[in-house]
């Protein structure tokens, strides 16, 4: 049991920085956290308000829509006829080649 828990000197100034790096960083989180300014009530309040103006999609606004372009007529696209093929002679069947099994 006591070769379990039995460090070099090497090993133990490693764990101590370890250690130490991570005490650091949860010290930094929390005076990173505690040192946030809070916005103001009023002023959060009326970007609210806005935002949800702005997403609501019942409420139509004339100020915020698009003028309607007029629109063109269409083109009429005309499909190109294919030839017609000769009936008297059929083209020669395809080549099967065997699938090879596993």
């Amino acid at each position: 049991m006591r070769d379990f828990f039995d460090m070099t000197r090497h090993e133990r100034r490693g764990t101590i920085v370890l250690l130490v790096i991570i005490a650091v960083i949860l010290l930094s989180t929390l005076a990173v956290r505690s040192c946030k300014t809070e916005v103001p009530t009023d002023a959060h309040e009326a970007a609210l308000i806005q935002f949800e103006s702005e997403i609501d999609s019942a409420r139509v606004d004339d100020t915020t829509a698009v003028p309607k372009k007029p629109r063109h007529a269409k083109r009429k696209v005309r499909k190109k006829k294919q030839p017609a093929r000769s009936s008297g002679s059929s083209p020669q069947p395809r080549r099967v080649d065997p699938v090879p099994s596993f």
